[in-house]
Formats: structure tokens, C-alpha cells, sequence
């Protein structure tokens, strides 16, 4: 409810969001073991597709929480991810901090300018990043750094920490309400257990791209879903039709019939494709935790 004049009035959905962390729904993939409801892949992407017809920019928003809680879930149990995983659990939202406008290789992950100095026994964190979808909006953050040594590595820290800005300036394309701006980074205090370092044991090994274009792709479905759904009413709601067409009404029209129809159609399918490709994650958790070697097709 409320999705069309949130986008209309550029109202920011906080309260949605607050109700997402009230319901604990960014737990959904955490075992009940560790606080969550333990879901499957394929359970997950069918509430991500019911958000996306809903409202496409809170689906958006919490694209990146979803993305990062399953690497989470598939790294080494350490005591840092249990804590985070604990965080998320308890209805924490985390959102990301990756792109950097110095860094000129499309779809790099490189760092150019947000830079960890020693300090003490942790560090210090300064640099601004670009594209923080959903970040505005989140209790913790991922962040991209380069080391000292001029390697890369992440931090998750609290968004409240002092000297972290959160900027709402983004007037880009798509969703406009994803909190999808600047964040500035100003002599950050990181604790040393806040790095996650290449070379560290408890960090997973899931490409990046496989969970995060997949939940966009199940927004596009929800879209499309709301969409037909639109087609729908709108057509039932016509109270006349055109002097040349066949029927009286306009629900009864064969070539409006035929439209929504099509509308129909690739609601489905796009849905079908993402519950598949979810299907084919929950094939390949299995496999893993069997020991064997597991495929995505």
C-alpha cells in the first residue's frame, strides 16, 4: 500500500523498512538454529518477487542485505560472523558500499581511493564510495577498502558510527527511493576484527554476481507481475470501448484479451526463471554440504 504516492512525492519508505526489521524478514535464509526462519533459496526469491510487485524500490533497498547474508551463511562460523549473523538475525539491515568513480573498468570491484591507515591496534577509514543502494536506509554496511599494503578487503561496520555519512543525493535512473547515493567516509575508527582480509579463512568463495543479479531479476519479475495485475483492473474498470471494436465491453475484447494475456505469459515465465535458478542454489547448498560436486544448471 502506498507504493505509487511514496514514488510520486519522493517519500522515503523508512517505515517499511522498520517494518522489515520489526518482522526479522532480512532472516529469512539464517537457520532457526542461529535466530532465523531458515528458508530455502527458492522461498526467499518468491517473497523477493511478491516485494518487487509490491513496491520495486523496498525490494531494491534490501537487494544488497540479501546478497551479503548469504556470504555470510556460507563462510567459516568465526566468531565475527557469528556476531554479524547474530546482528541479522536479531533484524539488523545491511546495505553496501562498493563503487568508486575514480576506478574506470566497467563492473570493477577495484578500489581507488577508500584507504584503511593504521591506527593504534585497528585503523582508520577514509574515501568516498558511489551506488550505496539501500545503504541510507541500513543498521550496518560492507565496505571495499584498500589496505595498507594495496590489497583489497571489506569491512562491515555500523552505519552510526562516527564519521560515516550517509548522503541522500542519488537522481539516477530506476528505483528513486533505494537510497542508492554518496557515502563518505571521514577518519572512521575500524577494529582490527572488522577487516576481512583476501587471504582470510572465514570469508566465502560465492562469486558476487550470481545472488545479487539474481534478486534484481526477481524484482523485474515482481514488476512485471504488478504490471498484469494493473492490466488487469484497468481494463475491468473501462466503462466503454471503441465504435469498431467487437464486444460491448472492454474486458470482453479479444485483441485486450490478447494483451493481457501476453502480459500474462511473461509474468510467468520471467517468474519460472528465477524460481529455477533459485531451485538450482538450493541444489548446489546440498551438494556442497554433501561433499560433492554440484552444477547451478
Amino acid at each position: 500500500m502506498g507504493a505509487s504516492e511514496r514514488d510520486r512525492d519522493r517519500i522515503l519508505p523508512y517505515d517499511v523498512i522498520n517494518l522489515i526489521r520489526q518482522s526479522r524478514l532480512g532472516a529469512l535464509r539464517i537457520p532457526v538454529a542461529e535466530g532465523g526462519a531458515g528458508s530455502t533459496a527458492r522461498e526467499l526469491f518468491e517473497v523477493v518477487i511478491r516485494l518487487g510487485d509490491a513496491d520495486p524500490n523496498v525490494a531494491h533497498i534490501i537487494r544488497n542485505h540479501f546478497s551479503i547474508t548469504e556470504r555470510l551463511l556460507r563462510a567459516e562460523r568465526s566468531e565475527r560472523n557469528r556476531h554479524w549473523l547474530k546482528a541479522l538475525a536479531d533484524g539488523a539491515i545491511i546495505g553496501l558500499a562498493l563503487t568508486e568513480l575514480e576506478v574506470k573498468r566497467a563492473g570493477s570491484g577495484a578500489v581507488a581511493n577508500t584507504k584503511l591507515t593504521p591506527d593504534g591496534d585497528g585503523y582508520r577509514l577514509n574515501g568516498t564510495k558511489y551506488y550505496s543502494t539501500g545503504s541510507l536506509y541500513a543498521d550496518l554496511i560492507s565496505v571495499r577498502v584498500l589496505t595498507p599494503d594495496d590489497t583489497t578487503a571489506a569491512v562491515i561496520l555500523p552505519t552510526k558510527r562516527d564519521g560515516i555519512d550517509l548522503v541522500d543525493d542519488w537522481d539516477g535512473f530506476g528505483q528513486k527511493l533505494t537510497g542508492t547515493g554518496t557515502t563518505i567516509f571521514t577518519n572512521v575508527r575500524v577494529e582490527a576484527d572488522e577487516v576481512i582480509f583476501e587471504i582470510d579463512t572465514d570469508q566465502d568463495k560465492l562469486p558476487y554476481n550470481i545472488v545479487p543479479q539474481l534478486v534484481l531479476t526477481a524484482i523485474n519479475a515482481g514488476i512485471i507481475r504488478s504490471v498484469r495485475r494493473d492490466a488487469t483492473t484497468l481494463i475491468h474498470k473501462r466503462p466503454r470501448t471503441f465504435y469498431h471494436a467487437v464486444a460491448e465491453q472492454a474486458a470482453d475484447d479479444p485483441l485486450l484479451q490478447q494483451t493481457v494475456g501476453q502480459l500474462a505469459a511473461n509474468a510467468f515465465a520471467a517468474e519460472a526463471v528465477v524460481l529455477a535458478a533459485a531451485d538450482g542454489l538450493d541444489r548446489f547448498v546440498v551438494a556442497e554440504a554433501q561433499g560433492e560436486e554440484a552444477e547451478l544448471a
